[in-house]
């Protein structure tokens, strides 16, 4: 499968939703009216690497980032600029000795004007604004940052498209019986090179850039919920799993472990449906060396192997047991020495499925002149679901938890 070019466009955002029914249980109230949106624009971007960077007039280290313009037909045009540059210093902590970010803090249009003069078959564009800017400086090593506002910034780019135009894809959509949302983003785009200059901060040339038109659309059907359930089965295959945090004694204290667990079940896709544990585990203690140091002591418990695994298709419960030989890791917090070992270890997992069946799919493709088509497809039903998990001696309640079928991606 080829890898995709140039923009992309953004994933698309989809969620499950639910139909209301009249209070009074005599009659149902018909589902509201599906709600569609549909979104059109132009976008002109210069894309500054550290091959190539921003040359500040201030004669310190070039800036890397993205200048954008888009044109929202019927809509606003608003620029998107993100500068960042830090020096080759480093403090203790690694970090930078000093560090600057100019930003537009997201779309900006004041206070104006903004325009783009863009070629409908994306071979020129060249776009004027002026807007606000907010620089963010730090000497690093702890030192504050310091917030300085640059208003009323001349920005302006000039981009010339150098590749065949090309035409991307993503849609979405996540369902639960007869409740749906769906959204689509397809565009047309070429890849290129452009220059950039940004007010009092400096100019750039001959940078990697892009020309785009974009049509975005979006069907509702009720009211989505914020996130579906998310998937752990292998393509073809089911999986459940369970997570849980556990600690034992008063936060921070000395003695005080903290346990974090993530069990894995899967079975994979036929004819193999081979079943299959995962088990990870983090305790991390409180620890008192003695050289007066409090310090975090962290033990990991990781590994896989064959289990036994039962998750029917409806998705309404999962459990798995085995013996797992996890490796185990401890790194002494006060002298940096680490032991390891191999220990046998039971684990058990049990779920049952809390919320209804929701569907999510996603669909990618590329059409590239001469070059051929790219097609991706990835569909998963999952549940949320509550249960207990055990390792070891350890048991606790699952406070995050799904189980999931997943089908096999189609791609070509």
């Amino acid at each position: 499968m080829g890898k995709l070019r140039g923009a992309g466009v953004a994933a698309a955002v989809a969620g499950a939703v639910m139909v209301s029914l009249a209070a009074s249980g005599a009659w149902a109230a018909p589902p509201a009216r599906p709600v569609t949106t549909e979104l059109r624009s132009f976008q002109a971007a210069v894309n500054i690497g550290p091959d190539n960077p921003l040359l500040p007039d201030d004669g310190g280290p070039g800036y890397v980032g993205s200048v954008s313009v888009l044109e929202v037909l019927g809509g606003a045009t608003s620029v998107n600029v993100f500068l960042s540059r830090g020096s080759e210093d480093e403090c203790p902590d690694g970090g930078p000795v000093s560090s600057s970010t100019i930003t537009t803090g997201g779309d900006a249009t004041l206070p104006g004007p903004v325009t783009l003069d863009i070629n409908r078959r994306l071979r020129t564009a060249h776009a004027d604004a002026v807007v606000d800017l907010q620089m963010v400086t730090t000497e690093g090593c702890g030192t504050p940052e310091v917030s300085t506002p640059v208003p009323a910034q001349h920005v302006s780019i000039d981009v010339t498209g150098t590749s065949v135009r090309f035409r991307t894809g993503v849609t979405g959509s996540v369902s639960s019986g007869a409740d749906v949302s769906r959204s689509s983003s397809v565009d047309l785009s070429r890849d290129g090179f452009g220059s950039a200059t940004v007010g009092e901060v400096g100019a750039v040339e001959e940078s990697a850039a892009f020309l785009r038109y974009a049509e975005q659309r979006t069907f509702t059907r009720g009211t989505p919920p914020t996130e579906p359930p998310a998937n752990v089965a292998p393509a073809g295959g089911t999986g459940a799993e369970g997570r849980f945090t556990l600690v034992e004694g008063p936060e921070g204290e000395i003695g005080t472990v903290t346990h974090d667990v993530i069990l894995t079940a899967t079975v994979s896709a036929p004819p193999e449906r081979a079943e299959t544990i995962t088990a990870d585990v983090i305790e991390t203690t409180v620890v008192a060396c003695p050289d007066g140091r409090t310090l975090e002591e962290e033990v990991t418990l990781r590994g896989d192997g064959p289990g036994t695994v039962d998750i029917p298709g409806d998705l309404a419960r999962a459990s798995a047991h085995g013996t797992l030989d996890l490796a185990r890791t401890r790194v002494d917090a006060c002298t940096g020495e680490e032991t390891s070992a191999v220990v046998p270890t039971p684990v058990a997992l049990a779920l049952d499925g809390t919320g209804p069946a929701v569907r999510v799919e996603d669909t990618r493709f590329q059409v590239v002149p001469r070059q051929g088509r790219t097609f991706t497809r990835n569909a998963y039903t999952a549940r949320d679901a509550a249960g207990q998990l055990t390792v070891g001696d350890m048991t606790g309640d699952a406070q995050l938890a799904s189980i999931s079928q997943a089908a096999l991606t189609v791609s070509e």
